[in-house]
């Protein structure tokens, strides 16, 4: 339980340290080239909006996991 516990916990930081790094990039890229962005009807930052919905939804999943496994190891 205990390993499971240390796995899931790095999955957490995981997958948040991979949305920061990829809207930090996006956020980059639309400063580099805003003209590309420009051509495209939604706004600039509506892949960080997705993809900050996705996040949310699998770190609210990974910890309501990691507080069952912490009730069952007490």
């Amino acid at each position: 339980m205990e390993r499971l516990y240390k796995t899931l916990k790095i999955a957490f930081f995981v997958f948040l340290g991979i949305f920061i790094g990829g809207s930090l990039y996006i956020v980059y890229d639309y400063n580099a080239h805003p003209g590309l962005y420009a051509l495209r009807s939604a706004p600039w930052y509506l892949d960080i909006l997705i993809n900050g919905i996705f996040t949310a939804v699998v770190l609210v999943a990974i910890t309501v996991i990691m507080l069952i496994l912490r009730r069952k190891m007490k």
